[in-house]
């Protein structure tokens, strides 16, 4: 019951966020900065917020309809770091 919670809230965020940004971030994001503190990787809007929303459906349904409570806590888990990675992206491009 816990991880359905968890990951359908997570999946309503998610997509709430990465609507937000799609009119926020400019149109070509940065993903990655390399050593240097250059830009790495560089990507459209629509393809790396696409990118980075579809790993978000991925783990929340799989938290949500997944129905042992370990691999749940590490669905959880992933989901977190990806949050993590969302925000930075936003970070990156401001």
């Amino acid at each position: 019951m816990k991880g359905k919670i968890i990951g359908y809230g997570f999946i309503g965020v998610a997509v709430l966020f990465n609507i937000i940004l799609f009119f926020v971030l400019p149109d070509t994001l940065v993903m990655q900065i390399s050593g240097s503190g250059e830009p790495g990787t560089v990507l459209p809007k629509p393809i790396g917020l696409g990118l980075i929303l579809a790993i978000e459906l991925f783990l929340g349904l799989r938290s949500a309809l997944g129905s042992d409570e370990k691999k749940t806590t590490t669905w959880i888990i992933a989901m977190a770091i990806v949050a993590v990675v969302n925000v930075l992206i936003l970070l990156f491009n401001v």
